[in-house]
């Protein structure tokens, strides 16, 4: 009868550390799973905002190069101003000057 019991005894105790080795290696590998998600949502995260990023810094760079455009331009059309002004003020100079009586000329 004492070696029944203890037999008994022993074979729950080989049943417990089954089952706390069992749930030890189940941690683990939830744990390890866990982890794996964590790093998946991690990368894909960084994806999407490197992404956004991107698109912002695209975004950038066509507006940059449309005010550089406009900005040329926007020259363009102030050296053609101050070049027609010049001519129209070279041309008012040679009228004066066609207009003025010469030094000893009455």
């Amino acid at each position: 009868m004492r070696s029944e019991i203890i037999n008994e005894v022993l074979t729950v105790e080989d049943r417990a550390q089954k089952i706390i080795n069992d749930a030890n290696t189940i941690s683990r590998e939830m744990l390890i799973e866990a982890q794996s998600k964590a790093n998946a949502l991690v990368k894909d995260s960084l994806k999407t905002v490197r992404d956004l990023h991107k698109i912002e810094l695209s975004k950038a760079e066509e507006e940059a190069a449309r005010l550089l455009e406009e900005t040329e331009s926007n020259l363009d059309s102030s050296i053609e101003l101050n070049d027609k002004r010049l001519d129209d003020i070279a041309d008012r100079i040679v009228s004066l000057v066609s207009k003025t009586n010469l030094f000893g000329e009455a």
